[in-house]
């Protein structure tokens, strides 16, 4: 967002910042400027338990000053103060009050947003997936959706081979395949999560950089789960955990040698330029005909989109835009 700031580092703000007021953090909130706003949400439900919201910048709350407007009303409602750190607000003081005051006549000016409902043609199903996974994945709806739509397709048109992902995180992405595959009544399907579950350092290449040009940094891992807290979170899926396996180590070491024959839906996030070839030099050739590749960081990191590009370069593959930075590719029956 506007802070500059990765998600950890704002945590870490928030917690020194608490730390100096001797105020003590209950609950932390983490969320996405699009929509579903599930974190908000939850915020909001939990207001009667708060005495004050720390947050890093105004616009963590929203971008549009009426609807942050609206939205301090409900804090008022409850009582609840609201600081600001980088802006240096706190609705406890007189000056704090002014600012407000000022916000809520400026709102008046600011034209209405268009009347779009957000995610406009989710089913229900996709957006129940959505609620109970995005707390654990750094995926967007969107991307999460493309999950969801990716194993209906597999099971409704009888497409054979194991569930396959690099690059873990927390696990919410395989979690959305387990929903997705108890809801058609698929019990059976094997999944495979690939990932390191530690930090780890590597050296990047000079293409390891985002969508923006910024290095994406030497140690690689920032967001490593423990293999224990992963699969609590595949468990809480209620699938059959004997058809799910964490194959822990580097994507460089582990795969091909402990990667499945045949792959329905191969799903890629390791974010750098060598890792993701590596994936798709060996992985791809066994993801059968009629098969799946989701691609998640082709948007965001350039080296991942390099090491795309690079594989399929001469081969004719269409590559779908799924939001911003995922893709998607159905491999030919041909």
């Amino acid at each position: 967002g506007s802070s500059g700031l990765a998600v950890e580092d704002q945590r870490r703000l928030l917690g020194s910042h608490a730390e100096q007021q001797g105020w003590e953090l209950v609950a932390t909130y983490e969320d996405r400027p699009e929509p579903p706003r599930i974190g908000l949400q939850s915020l909001l439900n939990n207001l009667e338990d708060l005495d004050k919201l720390l947050i890093v910048r105004l616009d963590r709350l929203s971008k549009s000053s009426r609807s942050l407007v609206r939205f301090l009303r409900q804090l008022d409602a409850h009582d609840v103060g609201l600081v600001s750190i980088e802006e240096s607000v706190d609705t406890g003081t007189d000056e704090g009050a002014v600012a407000l005051r000022v916000l809520e006549s400026l709102s008046r000016w600011e034209p209405p947003s268009p009347k779009i409902p957000p995610l406009l043609d989710f089913e229900p199903e996709w957006l129940d997936t959505v609620a109970k996974v995005r707390p654990l994945t750094y995926t967007s709806p969107e991307r999460i959706a493309a999950i969801c739509t990716s194993v209906e397709y597999i099971v409704e048109h009888g497409v054979p081979g194991d569930f396959v992902e690099c690059g873990v995180a927390k696990g919410g992405s395989m979690m959305a395949v387990a929903l997705s595959l108890l809801r058609l009544g698929v019990v059976d399907r094997k999944l495979h999560l690939f990932d390191t579950f530690e930090k780890f350092e590597m050296q990047p290449t000079a293409a390891d950089v985002d969508y923006d040009g910024r290095p994406v940094g030497s140690e690689a891992g920032v967001v490593a789960v423990p293999e224990q807290e992963v699969t609590a979170n595949m468990a809480s899926t209620g699938y059959d955990m004997s058809h799910v396996a964490l194959i822990k180590g580097m994507v460089e070491e582990t795969v091909p040698d402990r990667a499945p024959d045949r792959i329905a839906l191969l799903r890629l996030d390791t974010d750098r330029y060598q890792s993701t070839l590596h994936e798709l030099e060996h992985l791809y050739p066994r993801l059968v005909p009629g098969g799946i590749l989701i691609i998640d960081d082709y948007g965001h990191f350039r080296g991942a989109r390099q090491a795309v590009d690079e594989y399929f370069s001469g081969k004719q593959v269409f590559l779908n835009r799924i939001d911003y930075t995922g893709r998607l590719v159905v491999k030919s029956l041909g």
